[in-house]
């Protein structure tokens, strides 16, 4: 089974991998458990949130496709996002307190407020200091914002309620929803939105909480999360959810909020960034398809799906661990230059860097540092710190190190476990 495995990840055609190939691998665990999830609900159809949902989507209908034998779900994407969600979901500006917003950018400015509720291109005239850090009481008593917010507020509801109706047909009934992650927040904006008429459940690749996760019991993590102590190797799977963003990229913007189209049905509005649309066609997209290709030779597997959960997380992992340990240069290259732009909080862009040629003596010096500080290089992804600092040599022996600490052979997995049972003790 796990030659045909390797077989599937390696492209006979090409002279070479492609780049995070066995990340077809993770997706094929991923839509396994998520079909299996679906149908113990009895769901009829489920919604793939953008903008990871829209390769999501594709995979997941080419893993029913191969499972001819079940009965099929219908899948949809959803065009959504936090912001589009926020303002539908909030009581009036009076009585909300903007809690979850607040928490999570401490430092939100008047504008990056006004911005996350999509109103700040509908306030005309205001006496805001729009740069300073956000000031609830100048909001509620500022006379422009009070009276857009409350007009938005209730017709975004409205946009909002229309289109996932004309989406699903229906206008009542769970709504059964997929995401990559890391918290569910546009779950949490749904579940506020829909709270008289609808019931959210949330499906996601990896939950990670730093602080307290809202309506756990309805999200259901299916690669890893939300805590070590449930999943296996869950430092090898969340160290990488930076990377997975990108590899899940769209050819669209971010949606920013809803408006009726001339035959009056709601269409999503969609917020146009240059930096990720021009990584999307040179990068994403082609990396995309070779990840497709690859999913599909797994699909071809014979006895794929009668491995159990263990070991089909374990052998996600232990691939999923090339990634992250020994990426090819290729790949560091695709890490090092992936833009990004956040339209939920402060507005920022992280335009691609470029990259600039380190010293011998900076070399030297960086070497120093890693010496005096190794846990700030051993955490996260390694091989692009290195990568940054100049020490690409440093990325394999890096790499077998961590290798050892998450995958150790047996007799060293023994040991460990006898130290641990003394220290008990």
């Amino acid at each position: 089974m796990s030659k045909a495995i390797r077989a599937a990840l390696s492209d006979p055609k090409a002279t070479g991998q492609a780049p995070y190939a066995e990340f077809a691998l993770t997706l094929y665990a991923f839509m396994s458990r998520l079909r299996a999830e679906l149908a113990e609900r009895q769901a009829t159809e489920v919604l793939f949130c953008s903008r990871e949902g829209q390769f999501l989507t594709r995979v997941f209908e080419r893993y029913q496709e191969g499972h001819g034998e079940l009965e099929r779900i219908a899948a949809h994407y959803f065009l959504v996002s936090r912001r589009s969600t926020l303002l539908p979901g909030l009581g009036t500006i009076d009585e909300e307190e903007f809690a979850g917003l607040r928490s999570s950018f401490p430092k939100l400015t008047n504008a990056g407020f006004l911005h996350s509720l999509s109103l700040l291109d509908h306030i005309e005239q205001t006496h805001l200091d729009l740069e300073a850090p956000l000031d609830l009481a100048a909001i509620r008593t500022d006379p422009a914002v009070r009276h857009v917010y409350e007009l938005r507020r209730k017709e975004q509801s409205s946009l909002l309620t229309g289109y996932v109706s004309d989406l699903t047909g229906s206008e009542d009934g769970t709504l059964h929803i997929v995401d990559v992650g890391w918290r569910g927040s546009t779950q949490d904006h749904l579940t506020a939105a829909f709270s008289d008429t609808r019931a959210v459940r949330g499906y996601y690749m990896g939950l990670v909480a730093e602080r307290p996760i809202a309506h756990l019991d309805a999200k259901s993590a299916l690669v890893f999360g939300p805590s070590s102590d449930s999943y296996r190797h869950y430092r090898v799977l969340k160290h990488f959810k930076m990377i997975w963003e990108y590899v899940l990229g769209a050819d669209h913007g971010s949606v920013a909020h809803y408006e009726p189209d001339s035959d009056g049905k709601s269409q999503p509005v969609l917020d146009p960034v240059d930096v990720e649309l021009a990584d999307f066609g040179e990068v994403v997209g082609p990396m995309q398809e070779g990840i497709f290709e690859t999913f599909d030779r797994l699909c071809n597997v014979d006895g794929f799906d009668s491995l159990s959960q263990t070991t089909l997380q374990d052998l996600v992992a232990r691939h999923h661990s090339r990634m992250l340990f020994f990426p090819t240069s290729t790949e560091l290259s695709i890490a090092w230059h992936r833009g990004h732009y956040a339209n939920f909080g402060e507005p920022w862009v992280k335009e691609t860097p470029q990259r600039i040629e380190v010293t011998a003596a900076q070399r030297l010096r960086n070497l120093g540092g890693l010496a005096r500080h190794p846990g700030r290089v051993l955490r996260g992804f390694p091989p692009l710190t290195l990568y940054k600092l100049g020490l690409e040599p440093l990325i394999p022996i890096v790499g077998w190190y961590r290798q050892l600490r998450e995958f150790p052979p047996k007799p060293l997995a023994k040991l460990s476990r006898l130290r641990g049972a003394r220290r008990q003790r």
